[in-house]
């Protein structure tokens, strides 16, 4: 087990939907509003425009500040893993000591896993139900039917 492996892992998952990802989010609805401007779906666009950036930042602020705008600024950092990297660190010894570590780094590592397994789930069912509200926000303006709405100037 690598504090920083682990950090990173957490950090990858949380900022999956992180500032990147809400920027990819809304350059999509830029790049739609540009391409259906001069169409029958241009106004519908524009006007779904504002409101769904505010849907998407205000849904996910909470992911943005997690690490930072890029992987690079700072490490993710978590009390609990910091706490059992100092555990496995202590239980190294083959004495009664590094036995006893040992036994509570376990223990440690086994609630602390739940516990992230179980965020982790959570806000993977919360950023679904986002990218479920955007999309189907999207589809009812971009479909008829089951048929594609191409703007005129990409036929």
């Amino acid at each position: 087990l690598s504090k920083n492996f682990v950090h990173d892992v957490l950090a990858l998952f949380l900022s999956t939907m992180s500032w990147h990802s809400t920027c990819r989010l809304i350059s999509y609805l830029n790049t739609l509003e540009k391409a259906y401007l001069k169409s029958e779906q241009g106004p519908k666009i524009s006007e779904i425009h504002k409101p769904l950036c505010t849907f998407i930042n205000d849904s996910l602020k909470s992911y943005n500040g997690v690490r930072g705008s890029h992987v690079h600024v700072a490490r993710f950092s978590d009390e609990e893993i910091d706490r059992l990297s100092t555990l496995e660190l202590m239980s190294m010894g083959n004495d009664d000591f590094g036995n006893l570590m040992k036994s509570i780094f376990l223990r440690s590592y086994s609630a602390t896993r739940k516990k992230w397994a179980d965020k982790i789930l959570k806000d993977s069912m919360e950023i679904n139900k986002i990218l479920e509200v955007y999309f189907e926000i999207l589809s009812k303006l971009l479909f008829k039917g089951e048929r594609l709405i191409v703007p005129d100037n990409h036929k």
